[in-house]
């Protein structure tokens, strides 16, 4: 039996699937295991794509790159596509329930060119990061698997865990 609860409760959920204003969130990870000739490890990942394997076969595909070597990046580190300022607007530890009000990152806001050391105390952490499309999307770690670079030595593979909003529409 058809009631006009029911039929209320249809239409209410029709309109709001079809209004597309709400953000969709994908699940993500990043392993850090391709070795490179200078000693140093990466992983790469796309948000079109998800992983790619290095080197990739178009690096304008590659959105994150995760990175460890002997020197300043030995606890690793997580860089945009362009490991410069202004790639990565920190927004700070947020719950998942937070990350759809939050806005895209205006002039002015406060950049970095990486996230690192990249450690158990980043899960949690969100930040914008700059796309090679020069657009931006929202991540958010949801687990690190915290490493030292003389750990991917011994043939260990540390993971990142992650969610990012795709915009609606």
């Amino acid at each position: 039996m058809i009631t006009l609860a029911s039929c209320l409760l249809w239409v209410v959920g029709l309109a709001v699937s079809s209004c597309g204003s709400v953000p969709r969130t994908e699940i993500g990870s990043l392993h850090c295991q391709y070795a490179f000739k200078d000693g140093s490890f990466i992983g790469l990942f796309s948000f079109a794509l998800g992983e790619l394997p290095a080197p990739p076969g178009d690096p304008a595909q590659v959105d994150l790159v995760y990175y460890f070597d002997a020197d300043d990046c030995s606890r690793g580190a997580l860089f945009a596509s362009d490991d410069e300022p202004g790639s990565i607007v920190p927004v700070g530890v947020r719950p998942r329930s937070d990350l759809a009000e939050l806005k895209r990152p205006t002039d002015g806001a406060e950049t970095l060119a990486a996230i690192s050391p990249v450690t158990n105390d980043e899960e949690g952490l969100a930040f914008w990061i700059r796309t090679r499309d020069r657009g931006y999307v929202l991540v958010r770690l949801t687990a690190v698997e915290e490493a030292s670079y003389s750990d991917l030595q011994s043939g260990r593979t540390p993971i990142l865990k992650f969610e990012w909003l795709v915009p609606a529409g």
